[in-house]
């Protein structure tokens, strides 16, 4: 007699957890929310899904900037992401 066990998995990217994602960043609800936040920090706007750097000086920071972001896969298969880097008036 054989036993037969198995599993099924798929790539499970954590897409909706927001704070976690931006753990190091302010969220807000919507980018209309505070614009005093905007204008100071880098925020993730949830209704709008876009991550806003706040007001940057180009002569303070010539090479740019670095923002870190928490992407997690808690599933056992392997996945690739691939960002999609828009500027906000870029359609």
């Amino acid at each position: 007699m054989y036993q037969y066990i198995g599993e099924s998995c798929i790539p499970g990217i954590i897409t909706e957890d927001f704070e976690s994602i931006f753990e190091e960043q302010i969220v807000v609800a919507s980018s209309n929310q505070s614009m005093t936040q905007m204008i100071n920090s880098n925020i993730f706007a949830v209704e709008e899904k876009c991550f806003l750097f706040g007001t940057l000086f180009p002569s303070k920071n010539p090479d740019g900037i670095v923002e870190k972001f928490k992407i997690s896969n808690f599933n056992k298969i392997p996945c690739t992401i691939k960002f999609d880097v828009r500027k906000r008036n870029d359609k």
